[in-house]
């Protein structure tokens, strides 16, 4: 009853500051074990005296453990309520008096005292981050002292506290101006993480740390802005990593996210500017130290070239990308997927077999015409040892006799020569040449003859009705492979042997001479009624 009659007396004396500390302390201890009256006069006495007393008895409270399980939730209720109004020097002043009071502690009580002050730490940050007004003061000095104090006064001593996190956010990925180019972004968070402490950086994880959407604005999300990262800023940034996990992750983060964000755009335009910045940037040679540059062609490879290994086939201007990757496959570091480039490899020379075998799509060989990616693969195989296993004939173009000849106006195509190979990068050169000599001289041949072996159906003549049907899946059927296609040439100039006089029997079905409008316009049919029936 006393205690219940006293508080009015109490909060006035505490407003004329009637009472020594000691005192006031000696109060607490008395009620420190009821649970409401204590509430009562710990709110009277905060509400009452400024922060620097308050904080001064939190202090002094946690010395003689009078802060107990009954009475906690009312102290760190005020102090968090209370304690992050103050300003960042007031509270790193209050933090080192809190490191100085820990050493007077009993040893069996520090542990509570610290977990006490856990919680006024992790308030005061999070109050402080979660409100601009409030992170705006805070610069990265203080940011960086701030976290010292609080990795020191823990339990845990665990980055991944949430406080700790926004810390380390304001630290390493502020940006100050938010006009400056990506570049200049850049350069200022590996900037950051070079003076950032590096054996947390070594203890904890990047990946448990560095969140995604602390990137955010680091992100190059458009292929034209690659070719802006000039080659001294790029330099910069990985000549000073220093093999630092965190940088490395950092870098492969930014690399993964602007690349999965571009590729809602066209591919082909973001292998191709990549590549010519890498030759920009005087990046273009596999070097195995060269931790960035590895780590961006390996997102290109994993994001793209794995998902689109089959139309990166006719692109010719990405050979300074595909040579770097042929030459990751000696990457021993654990960051590349060894394994998967092989495969990958291992895929395009299929290809490339499928072309030498004549048992590709022959709408390939068109597109091989103006280069290919497959020059970077042509060191990797042993064409001596692939054309002795093949049969010669193949290679040989169809035998024409003197009626064919005349009627089709190009020259006889050669043959391809499969035994005198200079260099792997000539001959297929030269071999992608002469197939599309025979694509030339195998279409004309269609055009003209389609029309006799349609007349021959018509007359039930032996497998003409196949051989009508083959020569439209020539012209419809995507599928088709090259060697197919010279099967069916060959079958039609069998059928045909027998006609001694092909060019009269052309003439007669006029497949000669294309067909061609002469004279374009149009005709108004209604028009034309209109006036016909008036």
């Amino acid at each position: 009853m006393f205690f219940e009659q006293f508080q009015s007396i109490f909060s006035n004396g505490i407003k004329i500051q009637r009472y020594e500390m000691k005192d006031i302390i000696e109060l607490f201890a008395w009620i420190r074990l009821q649970d409401q009256l204590f509430d009562q006069y710990f709110s009277h006495y905060s509400f009452t005296v400024n922060t620097d007393d308050l904080w001064d008895m939190f202090l002094k409270l946690g010395k003689f453990n009078i802060i107990n399980s009954v009475n906690q939730k009312h102290v760190i209720s005020i102090l968090t309520e209370k304690i992050p109004l103050t300003s960042i020097e007031t509270f790193r002043r209050y933090t080192k008096l809190a490191k100085t009071y820990l050493i007077e502690i009993k040893p069996e009580f520090r542990s509570h005292f610290i977990e006490l002050f856990e919680k006024i730490f992790d308030a005061y940050i999070i109050k402080q981050f979660n409100y601009s007004q409030y992170s705006s003061r805070v610069s990265r000095t203080d940011c960086k002292d701030l976290l010292q104090d609080g990795l020191e006064m823990s339990l845990t001593n665990h980055l991944e506290r949430p406080s700790c996190l926004l810390l380390v956010r304001k630290i390493l990925c502020e940006v100050e101006n938010y006009q400056k180019t990506n570049a200049q972004k850049l350069k200022t968070v590996f900037g950051n993480l070079k003076d950032f402490d590096e054996k947390l950086c070594q203890k904890y994880a990047a990946e448990k740390i560095i969140d995604d959407e602390w990137l955010k604005d680091f992100l190059i999300t458009n292929p034209q802005i690659w070719l802006k990262l000039d080659q001294e800023t790029y330099r910069y940034l990985y000549a000073n990593h220093q093999n630092n996990p965190w940088t490395i992750y950092i870098w492969s983060r930014i690399v993964h996210l602007s690349l999965s964000k571009m590729l809602n755009n066209n591919y082909v335009d973001i292998l191709s500017k990549i590549n010519d910045w890498m030759k920009k940037v005087k990046c273009d040679i596999y070097n195995p130290t060269d931790i960035f540059t590895i780590t961006l062609v390996n997102k290109l490879f994993e994001l793209v070239l794995t998902k689109y290994s089959r139309p990166i086939i006719t692109l010719s201007n990405i050979d300074i990308i595909i040579n770097f990757i042929i030459c990751m496959r000696e990457n021993t570091s654990g960051r590349i997927d060894v394994q998967q480039i092989n495969n990958f490899i291992s895929n395009i020379l299929e290809t490339v077999y499928e072309i030498l075998y004549l048992k590709s799509k022959f709408s390939l060989y068109r597109d091989l015409l103006t280069g290919s990616i497959i020059r970077c693969f042509l060191p990797l195989i042993d064409l001596q040892k692939i054309f002795s296993s093949v049969d010669p004939q193949q290679y040989r173009f169809p035998l024409i006799n003197a009626n064919i000849d005349v009627v089709v106006a190009l020259p006889k195509p050669k043959d391809i020569d499969i035994i005198n190979i200079e260099s792997n990068e000539k001959f297929f050169s030269r071999f992608i040449q002469q197939i599309n000599e025979w694509f030339d001289w195998f279409d004309q041949f269609i055009d003209i003859f389609q029309y006799i072996i349609d007349w021959l159906k018509n007359h039930n003549v032996n497998h003409s009705n196949q051989l009508l049907i083959d020569l439209l899946n020539i012209r419809y059927d995507s599928k088709m492979t090259f060697i197919e296609m010279k099967i069916i040439i060959e079958r039609i100039l069998k059928i045909l042997e027998p006609f001694k006089d092909l060019r009269r029997l052309c003439h007669l079905f006029n497949c000669l001479i294309s067909f061609q409008i002469l004279n374009s316009g149009t005709l108004n049919t209604q028009d034309n009624t209109i006036k016909y029936l008036t």
